[in-house]
């Protein structure tokens, strides 16, 4: 063996030379480690931000029926077809059974009142199925936030 640089042999440089491609890829693998748990953050931010502005929309939707606004209806249904993507078959189903349907039956009965006639002698029936109506609806805008809630954690 012969001496070198700063006397060292050539078997040591070899060594130091593998020695800093070792711990060059090693920065490179943290970093790219880094990288992936920052884009996978950000995934599940996005998520978070698209599940919180669908909860938000159901929630304007709810109070726009409760309103009688036209087409709240047709917002609502939407956006429970919308969130079968950003929640799952499962939590859809429970949307649509528990929040869907009672806002929809809402809905109709505030559009048949609307028609309705103050004279005529079956009046008290359709106050009680508007008053049936307004209840299943308190219950559903109660569910709504034990439906989706869960999902609506950030979790990193």
């Amino acid at each position: 063996m012969s001496e070198t640089v700063l006397g060292m042999t050539e078997l040591q440089i070899q060594l130091f030379t593998a020695i800093g491609q070792v711990a060059v890829a090693a920065a490179i693998g943290v970093i790219a480690l880094r990288q992936w748990l920052t884009a996978r953050n950000k995934l599940k931010a996005d998520l978070f931000d698209r599940r919180y502005r669908l909860y938000t929309g159901l929630i304007q939707s709810m109070n726009s029926i409760t309103d009688g606004r036209t087409g709240a209806v047709d917002q609502m249904e939407r956006l429970v077809v919308e969130a079968k993507w950003l929640f799952g078959e499962k939590v859809t189903k429970r949307l649509h059974a528990e929040v869907c349907v009672p806002f929809q039956r809402l809905a109709a009965e505030k559009n048949a009142a609307r028609d309705w006639k103050k004279d005529r002698p079956d009046t008290k029936l359709l106050s009680e199925a508007h008053v049936d109506a307004i209840a299943a609806a308190s219950n559903a805008a109660i569910a709504l936030p034990k439906i989706v809630g869960p999902h609506l954690q950030l979790n990193h």
